[in-house]
């Protein structure tokens, strides 16, 4: 039976670290330039939630929640956003993954978040939808140094939790938001 277990980033059992690491290093090769090391233990870092499907010794799905402040139009924002969501093939079908998202976007609205964010293909942006999070259009997200900083392309979900987050809908339409080096 799968059991769903939260963690502080900085506390994952190495041995569930790995397998997240290992799924992590095939779906987004792009991610990983170079080998390093399995787990990044930097203090900018652990400042994640992980929230995983286990079984035994086993993973089966993952979500991690993330946060930093953000600027926008002189306002300071504390947003959090939900990456690396994935389930291991053979578990897929089973709920686990929205089950994972669920659990996390409530772990948000109980936040001091203003505002989340989400990264995601048109393929699953149901699931999101599903547990709350709103498709934003166009997404103005812009990501990369800030002197070359490239556009993000594809479906922005967002969460907004607190009054000073929902009045940031109508800014975020009107003035592209650097995110930083990477999004999610």
């Amino acid at each position: 039976m799968p059991q769903m277990l939260t963690f502080p980033k900085r506390d994952v059992p190495l041995h569930i670290a790995c397998q997240i690491r290992s799924y992590q290093r095939m779906q987004w090769p792009q991610s990983f330039s170079s080998a390093g090391k399995i787990w990044d233990l930097s203090p900018a870092a652990q400042r994640g939630t992980v929230f995983v499907f286990m079984e035994d010794e086993t993973l089966l799905s993952h979500v991690e929640v993330n946060q930093r402040p953000l600027e926008l139009h002189g306002t300071r924002l504390n947003v959090y956003g939900i990456s690396s969501v994935f389930t291991y093939p053979p578990q897929r079908g089973r709920g686990l993954a929205a089950q994972l998202v669920g659990a996390a976007s409530e772990y948000i609205r109980g936040s001091d978040a203003d505002v989340a964010m989400l990264f995601c293909g048109e393929r699953v942006s149901s699931l999101y939808r599903r547990c709350g999070w709103k498709h934003i259009t166009p997404p103005r997200i812009m990501f990369g140094p800030l002197h070359a900083p490239q556009e993000y392309r594809d479906v922005l979900m967002m969460l907004f939790v607190s009054p000073l987050g929902q009045r940031m809908l109508e800014a975020l339409s009107s003035q592209p938001l650097h995110v930083g080096e990477r999004t999610w």
